[in-house]
């Protein structure tokens, strides 16, 4: 089983794949006896569907409400883990929305991180080296985050404006 070395544990990684909206039958069935709703997979103790049809951080937050998730939530060092190889190894290294944007977008250098589920940003956190940048964005720009492999080759997290179209991870508990 693939496995990953952290500085503290080792994570087991799942072996999975972008979901496009067209699943197999027989592939939906094994997904839901595993507690899943069709199209997501197992990822910790969380269901998670990576889509590769790009949307701005608004459109793929509905998009996931839709199927009753929201955009997925990496507040762990584990899961930020996990699905940073799932970006990297099955989305292609594309970039990928994910539940973490700005509250206080009207101050520049006050930003305010908050989760989709309106908690604060904690002390784990997977900025690109130097980021979030928030000097390169005027006042009253909205900013969400990303999954981001631009300057490491490696996705990363990286602040963005929110109008943009990336891919994104929608996030559901296991049923």
């Amino acid at each position: 089983m693939p496995t990953t070395e952290t500085a503290m544990t080792k994570i087991w990684l799942p072996p999975t794949s972008v979901h496009s909206e067209a699943n197999t039958s027989m592939a939906n069935e094994a997904v839901t006896r595993n507690g899943c709703q069709p199209g997501y997979k197992i990822l910790f103790t969380t269901c998670i569907r990576l889509y590769s049809r790009r949307n701005s951080y608004w459109g793929a937050r509905e998009a996931c409400e839709m199927e009753g998730a929201t955009l997925a939530m990496p507040k762990t060092q584990e899961l930020d883990l996990a699905l940073r190889n799932l970006v990297h190894t099955e989305g292609n290294n594309l970039s990928f929305w994910f539940g973490l944007k700005d509250n206080n977008y009207f101050r520049l250098r006050k930003r305010q991180w908050k989760w989709e589920d309106g908690s604060a940003l904690g002390n784990y956190q997977g900025w690109i080296p130097g980021g979030p940048d928030n000097r390169r964005w005027t006042h009253r720009t909205r900013l969400c985050v990303h999954y981001w492999s631009g300057r490491t080759g490696y996705p990363m997290w990286n602040d963005r404006r929110c109008s943009c179209r990336h891919s994104f991870i929608c996030q559901t508990l296991l049923a």
